[in-house]
């Protein structure tokens, strides 16, 4: 069985690996698309925008973990975001057409609707199978859609 350690350390190393795929310098591309809060922190602190989505799923580890709700939890983290990335699109859909493309858009948001859909899955199955790790897998993804499609940069900002 695993320990909340190997979750914690081992999440976090990957969400980091997954935070550190955004091509600075470059536009985004269907496989590598760039988060708008990626994008924000980048302006803001440089390469220290690496560190906040890995040090919010350890500190989400930390507070999450030990809870008797911690299915339950992880399971209302991931309808959220599901609710938020359909809101994200609807707002966003003309301009992601416009630019980048509508070949991109329609590929980045399939790419979050699989990782959504695979965090729900194993969301529910958490729940109803009242299993940590699947709820603990659920979690893990929930950090890695966000690390790697969640909520795109859909449009073109020039700096």
């Amino acid at each position: 069985m695993e320990t909340k350690t190997q979750w914690l350390v081992g999440g976090a190393l990957l969400v980091l690996g997954v935070c550190a795929l955004m091509p600075l310098g470059s536009d985004p591309t269907p496989l590598v698309p760039t988060p708008t809060y990626q994008f924000a922190l980048w302006v803001f602190t440089g390469y220290g925008y690496l560190i906040f989505l890995p040090v919010a799923y350890a500190i989400s580890v930390l507070i999450l973990w030990d809870s008797r709700n911690f299915r339950w939890a992880v399971l209302g983290l991931t309808v959220f975001l599901a609710l938020l990335t359909v809101a994200w699109f609807a707002g966003n859909w003309a301009d992601g057409v416009s630019y980048p493309g509508r070949d991109f858009t329609r590929a980045v948001a399939f790419e979050n609707a699989v990782g959504i859909a695979i965090a729900i899955v194993f969301s529910v199955m958490g729940v109803v199978r009242s299993s940590k790790h699947d709820s603990a897998t659920a979690h893990l993804a929930i950090f890695l859609v966000l690390a790697w499609c969640g909520f795109p940069l859909l449009g073109r900002i020039d700096l």
